[in-house]
């Protein structure tokens, strides 16, 4: 007991992939106490081939299989897991959006579409990509919107909205507002 130091016991369980903080401290004459603070699931992240769990900071959990947290949003592209924190903590109060959600993928390393399970996408902008998921659940709410036959919602120009109606479902090419 008296050569074991705290400091280099913390040091050693901090260092574990697991391991978001732990606190150690001695109770005389022979007990060692050690809390350990878990690092959260957060989503799944698949990056050049490479699929990992990571936590809300976009760390990779080395010990996690991805195959064991199938209910963990997919996030995918290069840098992605590390960016994807804004956008996974605004899903966490958006359901209508989040329960469509089939994956996040980034663009060009500077913003991100979302592929829902429909297989209609979402381009989001690159500033501002939570209020326009917060938008996208107002008009899911009040619109159904995400229940539509739709290829893509463009949200990418603030307070504007592009939609492309998959031609299929929609009975194909129709002539608009009475004309070509």
């Amino acid at each position: 007991m008296l050569s074991l130091d705290p400091r280099d016991v913390q040091a050693r369980v901090e260092s574990l992939d697991w391991v978001a903080s732990a606190r150690v401290r001695r109770l005389w004459p022979s007990t060692l106490v050690v809390e350990v603070e878990r690092r959260q699931e957060y989503a799944v992240w698949q990056e050049d081939g490479e699929v990992s769990v990571i936590d809300v900071n976009g760390e990779r959990l080395l010990a996690e299989r991805a195959a064991d947290h199938p209910d963990l949003p997919l996030v995918v592209g290069r840098g992605a897991g590390p960016a994807a924190e804004p956008l996974l903590l605004a899903l966490e109060s958006l359901p209508h959006v989040r329960e469509r959600l089939q994956s996040l993928t980034r663009v060009n390393d500077r913003r991100w579409n979302l592929e829902l399970m429909s297989g209609a996408t979402v381009a989001l902008p690159e500033e501002g990509a939570p209020e326009a998921l917060a938008r996208l659940e107002r008009l899911q709410a009040q619109h159904a919107l995400l229940d539509r036959p739709l290829t893509t919602i463009d949200l990418r120009v603030p307070h504007r909205m592009a939609i492309r109606v998959h031609p299929s479902l929609a009975g194909g090419p129709r002539l608009l507002l009475g004309g070509a």
